[in-house]
């Protein structure tokens, strides 16, 4: 036999099997032989559309959109996003050769205590560079070097809540005060963790892109009982709930983060867009027949999504 059944297209493909069954019934995605027993039997190059939309549905596309068109216009959109996406990072005043090197300076300050060095750092990073720049090319390799660092007993923990906190202030600062005042108020966007996880940097990270895009925007924090989340999301009016996870040790079980995520899903309305991101464990399967929820593991994923949610509203 040539093709594929559907339970090894979902493998291949990351998508439920509910979600294929839908997406064939709904959209006519792809429409696969049917063999003598009545079951389905997927061509390669189905299985190659199908991995396609799902990338794209991933990054914000609704399936009504994506449903339609052929793998050569799937492939061309998703190129073009890449393409986009290198382009955004033009017009910043430091090179990428000095990004790097504005990485390393930092962390020897780290090393050597050199507290203020650090602090002016950070100030002049935040008003000569662009934030999305400020993310990729400066925060996520600092916060991942310093990580190694720890792990290695290169760096202390008190030398790692140090530059947290310096982070915390000048990052919160960005947010609040430098960001522009006439964000886009037809797209609003609430960021939170989930109870029981303090790590709060990957929403930090996130609201400054959605800044960046001009998006409206509230920071509710970390460690957010779900309830005090659905409540928030409806008293300010937001249409997308994003979520960050945090897998370390001593934080939520799985167990707690399918429940926390089934109240949510169950206690907002329906026009409600939820999006989970980060490494934070959770059955994933439970939820994938949720057309309104969806997960994001990188910061790139998301940064797509806010561009495109940004182009819609303008």
């Amino acid at each position: 036999m040539n093709g594929h059944n559907i339970q090894v297209v979902s493998k291949l493909t990351g998508i439920s099997i509910h979600t294929l069954r839908a997406w064939e019934r709904r959209y006519s995605v792809v429409t696969p032989k049917r063999l003598a027993n009545g079951r389905r039997s997927f061509s390669k190059a189905e299985v190659d559309k199908l991995k396609l939309v799902s990338e794209l549905t991933k990054l914000g596309f609704p399936i009504s959109e994506v449903a339609y068109l052929k793998e050569s216009e799937l492939k061309n959109k998703v190129d073009e996003l890449n393409f986009d996406t290198k382009k955004i990072n033009a017009g910043t005043k430091y090179t990428q050769e000095q990004m790097q090197q504005t990485v390393g300076h930092l962390i020897l300050a780290l090393e050597g205590y050199k507290l203020d060095i650090i602090s002016h750092e950070l100030s002049k990073l935040s008003r000569q560079t662009n934030a999305r720049s400020l993310v990729f090319d400066v925060l996520i390799p600092l916060l991942k070097k310093i990580s190694e660092k720890v792990h290695l007993g290169e760096l202390s923990i008190a030398q790692e809540h140090a530059i947290t906190s310096l982070l915390r202030f000048h990052l919160g600062r960005f947010i609040y005060q430098d960001t522009k005042v006439n964000l886009n108020p037809s797209k609003k966007i609430v960021f939170a963790t989930v109870e029981g996880d303090l790590h709060e940097f990957g929403i930090i990270l996130a609201s400054i892109l959605a800044a960046y895009y001009n998006i409206s925007f509230y920071m509710l924090g970390p460690n957010l009982p779900v309830l005090s989340l659905v409540e928030a999301t409806m008293a300010l009016n937001a249409d997308t709930v994003i979520i960050g996870t945090t897998d370390f040790k001593g934080g939520p079980t799985v167990q707690a983060l399918n429940e926390y995520f089934s109240t949510l899903i169950e206690s907002l309305p329906q026009e409600k867009q939820i999006i989970i991101g980060g490494t934070g464990k959770f059955d994933y399967n439970l939820f994938q027949s949720t057309a309104r929820m969806s997960y994001i593991s990188k910061l790139e994923e998301l940064d797509v999504f806010f561009r495109k949610a940004s182009s819609l509203s303008s």
